[in-house]
């Protein structure tokens, strides 16, 4: 039995918190690849079908021209247990409301969360008391005072550059992903507090390559002065994404098998291509089960995944495993595994669905007129509404999604905002909505709305309900109103035009939206600085901006929440945003934008508040009390009212 070591143990360090895999050959679209997904039935079998489907793809520099690892991760498949929830699904997603009247506030945790109720893993969280941070190698616990904080405790793990938490009752949740390798690093004592360990400074990252594997940390937090680690779960792979609801904490991750090929003219080999090529099909002929599968363990005791748990394609598409992994964290031993021979580069959650997808890109249909490539994104939906989690769909659309914001559920209804080559004259890129809905185990497209912004980057998406608002741009800002209330016939019925574009949009009630982003030039679409707008949805037909506001005192600069919802924080009570900026070319320092948003729609910068470190570091935590705690450079640098 393989052991899985603990992470202060390992000597590596390579964090993933979202894994983008391209994938380099031409594959079948997702509509033809998904279908009925079959379950191994021994591990013989198991070992066989990987065997059969690596073997014509193996040469003297390894699998498809591979450099030691495959690159060829693509496919479809999922997991052992069929959901019988399939046929309906009602979703109560919070950034998802009726109409665009609501204003949306941060999570419960503390944290800007695409979906109420269905919590995202941060760097800090919050119970509304104290707050929990990752700094270096350390779980904080801080408690927030007007000028500072009071260290209340402190956990010395031995954890990587990258590590985020999730905050489950009394349970902090801390995921990484760390890879094998030499690093440097202070000889300590797991579990030691860290305000007894003396600072130190290291350097990040594994010196040599190696195998990756996710860890995810259960704390016991329900004394804030005494916090105890309970036990640490390790999967095989790297992190894709985490989400918790109602207890219940769902890790996503991928993992692809590597194997020690040769090369020719390896130096002490000196082997032909005829040489090599032999020798590689003869270590794939000799692989056993625990080279194709990622091991799983907890406490550093490690098990394969169970060969019957894992389900595959009717024909062989890649050899990458896609695993969720579900807990709760006042149980963390009792875990399920969901093994699927698949890819994952991104995850969004809905209260009682899990899709993650992953894009493909066909060189073979790449477009001479617009010289885009053509992408496909491939999904995969679970029953995520329980405490355990069963597969349910597999399906595709064309084009690329550009990030978690590009999905909504509503209703058992899934819509997917799409960027790819259309069908236009010019044969340049497009984005599209489209509307899925689960029919057996197909997520079956039934609609589309496209050429919105032809020749343009798709920049934000926001869901209401039965309506859809997309962000393009390249040298204006076209703004679309998309009515999705006919899922059989999406379509587009408003435009705005104006300078620069939005990154990210959230809802701040009365029909408004507030966009942060770009100025931009309107001749030459030359970024001039960070930008907050307000806009009117009152009329779908006919959208407004009402008005702006330069987050940099200077001008210039850029909003972490462009990069990072996460990074933002808004007030529905007062009105007040809170938005990150980094420096521009003639300012110094990091600094936090307070925002007032008018009843008329106006917009103004209420307050700057420097703080140190970089903008990506910075949160801004509501409290119990009304404040807010602000975040950056790994502790709590005071509160605002």
């Amino acid at each position: 039995m393989r052991r899985l070591s603990h992470h202060w143990l390992l000597t590596g360090g390579f964090l993933a918190a979202l894994v983008a895999t391209a994938v380099l050959a031409p594959r079948p679209s997702p509509s033809a690849a998904t279908g009925e997904l079959q379950p191994f039935a021994s591990c013989v079998e198991l070992r066989d079908w990987y065997v059969r489907a690596a073997l014509p793809k193996v040469g003297p520099w390894g699998l498809d021209g591979g450099w030691g690892y495959i690159d060829d991760v693509g496919g479809t498949a999922v997991t052992v247990e069929r959901s019988d929830a399939a046929a309906s699904s009602e979703t109560a997603g919070a950034a998802e409301v009726s109409d665009t009247g609501a204003a949306v506030d941060n999570g419960e945790t503390g944290t800007n969360v695409q979906e109420a109720g269905v919590d995202e893993p941060d760097i800090a969280k919050t119970n509304g008391e104290v707050v929990y941070i990752v700094d270096g190698d350390d779980l904080l616990i801080e408690r927030p005072t007007a000028d500072g904080a009071e260290q209340v405790a402190g956990l010395n793990m031995g954890l990587q550059r990258g590590a985020e938490i999730l905050l489950v009752d009394d349970a902090v949740v801390v995921l990484e992903t760390v890879r094998s390798g030499e690093l440097l690093q202070p000889d300590i004592d797991p579990g030691m507090r860290s305000d007894t360990v003396p600072s130190t400074d290291r350097p990040y990252g594994p010196t040599e390559g190696g195998q990756a594997q996710v860890e995810a940390t259960t704390v016991d937090v329900s004394d804030p002065t005494s916090p105890e680690i309970v036990s640490t779960q390790s999967i095989e792979g790297t992190l894709v994404s985490a989400r918790a609801h109602e207890g219940t904490v769902r890790i996503v991750s991928t993992a692809t098998p590597t194997f020690d090929f040769v090369h020719p003219g390896e130096p002490g080999r000196g082997l032909t291509e005829a040489e090599a090529e032999r020798v590689n099909r003869d270590l794939v002929r000799r692989t056993s089960v625990a080279d194709w599968l990622p091991a799983t363990g907890v406490d550093g005791d490690a098990t394969e995944l169970d060969c019957g748990d894992v389900v595959h394609p009717r024909s062989a598409s890649g050899f990458a495993t896609l695993v969720v992994t579900t807990f709760g964290p006042q149980a963390p031993t009792e875990i399920g595994h969901l093994a699927v021979v698949s890819d994952g580069s991104l995850v969004y959650s809905s209260a009682d669905r899990l899709y993650v997808s992953t894009v493909e890109y066909h060189d073979s249909v790449w477009s001479f007129r617009s010289g885009e490539t053509r992408a496909e994104t491939t999904i995969h939906a679970f029953d995520a509404s329980g405490t355990t989690t069963a597969y349910v769909a597999s399906g595709g659309v064309a084009g690329q999604v550009p990030d978690r914001w590009a999905f909504s559920e509503d209703g058992g209804v899934l819509r997917v905002a799409t960027v790819g080559v259309g069908d236009n004259d010019r044969g340049m890129t497009e984005s599209s909505v489209h509307v899925l809905r689960e029919r057996g185990s197909d997520l079956d497209e039934v609609g589309v709305a496209g050429g919105m912004g032809v020749g343009e980057d798709l920049k934000a998406v926001r869901w209401f309900g039965d309506l859809a608002v997309l962000v393009t741009f390249r040298q204006t800002d076209p703004l679309y109103t998309v009515d999705l209330s006919d899922a059989g016939d999406p379509r587009v019925i408003g435009e705005l035009k104006i300078p620069g574009f939005s990154r990210y949009l959230h809802p701040i009630g009365d029909d408004r939206l507030l966009g942060i982003g770009q100025d931009a030039d309107s001749r030459t679409g030359m970024e001039k600085g960070a930008q907050a707008s307000i806009f009117d949805l009152g009329d779908l037909a006919d959208p407004q901006r009402l008005s702006t506001a330069a987050l940099s005192p200077n001008g210039g600069g850029r909003s972490a929440t462009e990069d990072d919802s996460r990074a933002f924080t808004y007030d529905s009570s007062s009105g007040t945003a809170y938005v990150p900026v980094s420096p521009s070319y003639s300012d110094t320092g990091t600094r936090i934008t307070v925002l007032q948003t008018g009843v008329d729609g106006g917009l103004m910068v209420k307050d700057r508040r420097a703080v140190p470190g970089s903008a990506s570091a910075v949160r801004v935590l509501p409290l119990a009390d009304g404040t807010v705690a602000l975040v950056a450079d790994g502790h709590v640098d005071g509160t605002m009212a």
